[in-house]
């Protein structure tokens, strides 16, 4: 496997997903101190969204440590597919909830929504917004490095 910015076993890997975690975690606190959060979906959903991602960076945090200790090796090339997959699987629910949210916060602000509801919160929905991209962000650094670990697994060696 090829050592690269960000991959497993990399100290740049546990920074990635720890940047990545921590702004999904700032995300879900924002998004948690709003009341009422859950009565609408695409909150509700991105809410769920940051918590999957985080439990996803703590597994890939947990991840790098190990390949960190055992000496930079991953198990196998399935291994880094599973990963791959999963890792591209949870980044596309990420954009389309942090995307579906943005929308509704735009919809709120374009249509005065904020202003005759105060309950909205529309301001911590913006801030929840923004740090969800963030994190999505961060996790399609960590997708495009599982992509070329993947390529890097499996095609042949060039000399």
């Amino acid at each position: 496997m090829k050592q690269m910015f960000g991959g497993p076993g990399e100290i740049s890997g546990i920074i990635l997903r720890m940047l990545q975690g921590t702004f999904a975690a700032i995300a879900l606190g924002i998004l948690s101190s709003v009341p009422g959060v859950c009565t609408n979906t695409p909150f509700c959903f991105l809410l769920v969204q940051q918590c999957v991602q985080i439990i996803w960076c703590f597994m890939l945090i947990c991840l790098d440590l190990k390949v960190l200790v055992s000496g930079g090796r991953l198990p196998s090339p399935i291994h880094v597919m599973v990963n791959l997959a999963f890792d591209w699987c949870i980044w596309m629910l990420s954009l389309g909830a942090a995307s579906s949210t943005a929308s509704v916060v735009e919809l709120f602000w374009a249509n005065s929504i904020c202003e005759k509801w105060r309950e909205y919160n529309c301001r911590r929905y913006q801030a929840a917004v923004v740090m969800a991209f963030i994190a999505v962000a961060f996790q399609a650094i960590s997708v495009h490095i599982w992509m070329w670990i993947a390529a890097s697994s499996f095609l042949p060696r060039l000399h």
